[in-house]
């Protein structure tokens, strides 16, 4: 009955407001999220693309690079590559949707690609491994700007699909934003601290950290940096885009 009634509302919702593609503008069938057909066909050719250190497809890549790797996320589910120049690339509409629309359906599809990428590892760890799911947090003028942070919600819905708890306990202290900063201050820019509901310690804890694109690794880097302190077991990057040369990268 509980089901009946979500699913009556959610297509209440649907029809009241017909939600578009973010690849192409056009209004979007009842079983469609975030993309139409086309777009999606574009968004999966996308994907195919290959890492060039373990020559995997980028799905099935988990190479960090070498910012991350020294800051203890030595493992990095990713989707695809962002391309910065290129605007009208589903992708990365797909990224500016996450990003400035706050809409459910397009959470719900990054995280159910995302999902994809973590469950085979979490499944490989053995019976009993405790796990918690955090974010790469907002800046708090962004989320004043924009009303919520997208990584936390994307981290949130991750946590309903693999059924891992999901507990924010840190905040940027970042004066601007990553994207309007010069590469090499990025790293000085990328400043967090634990909140006070922050664990005692995570002894034992496998953290999986979310985020939407890592750029050079400065953000995500420095926000492991400050989970490291608490001991965590290890350490998984999870990002939907990466934008970095992955040339360098240390094999492992």
């Amino acid at each position: 009955m509980v089901m009946k009634f979500k699913e009556f509302l959610r297509k209440s919702l649907f029809y009241i407001s017909v939600p578009r593609c973010v690849g192409c503008g056009e209004a979007l069938e009842f079983n469609e999220e975030a993309f139409c057909k086309k777009c999606l066909f574009a968004y999966e050719q996308a994907k195919t693309r290959e890492c060039s250190v373990c020559m995997k497809r980028l799905p099935e890549c988990r190479c960090s690079n070498s910012y991350l790797f020294k800051n203890g996320v030595k493992t990095l589910v990713k989707k695809c590559r962002y391309r910065g120049c290129d605007n009208d690339n589903p992708f990365n509409k797909l990224l500016f949707s996450l990003k400035q629309d706050y809409r459910a359906d397009v959470i719900r599809f990054v995280a159910r690609e995302l999902e994809g990428g973590l469950r085979p590892l979490i499944e490989s760890y053995p019976d009993g491994t405790k796990f918690i799911i955090t974010n790469v947090p907002r800046r708090k003028r962004a989320i004043v700007e924009y009303g919520y942070d997208h990584s936390y919600l994307l981290a949130r819905e991750l946590s309903d699909l693999l059924g891992i708890e999901c507990l924010s306990f840190v905040k940027s202290l970042a004066k601007r934003s990553q994207k309007s900063t010069r590469r090499d201050l990025r790293q000085q820019n990328a400043r967090f601290s634990l909140k006070r509901n922050a664990p005692l310690n995570l002894d034992g804890t496998v953290v999986i950290l979310v985020d939407d694109i890592v750029t050079t690794g400065s953000s995500m880097g420095a926000c492991a940096k400050v989970i490291k302190l608490l001991q965590p077991k290890r350490i998984i990057g999870c990002t939907v885009s990466i934008a970095y040369s992955d040339r360098d990268v240390p094999l492992i």
